[in-house]
């Protein structure tokens, strides 16, 4: 496979986060989330007097760029609005 397909390169338009219908987020940083699955969920943990406390149990989306990309890309199309 040429590296160009590869990367999402080929056709018309960038395979990548930005142009994709599960990103959320972008603005000036280009970090947001994908929400193309559920949030995961994740315990936090932090020390407190020389020992280990659960603090919250939290769930969230992966962060992205708006340039990176991945094997589950759709396309954003007129639908999505």
């Amino acid at each position: 496979m040429p590296a160009k397909e590869r990367h999402g390169l080929d056709g018309d338009i960038e395979k990548n986060c930005a142009n994709c219908r599960y990103f959320s987020g972008g603005g000036e940083s280009g970090d947001g989330d994908c929400r193309r699955h559920a949030p995961q969920p994740s315990s936090v943990r932090i020390r407190r007097h020389g020992r280990d406390e659960t603090v919250a149990l939290d769930s969230w989306w992966p962060t992205v760029s708006d340039s990176d990309w991945c094997g589950d890309f759709e396309e954003i199309d007129a639908t999505d609005w």
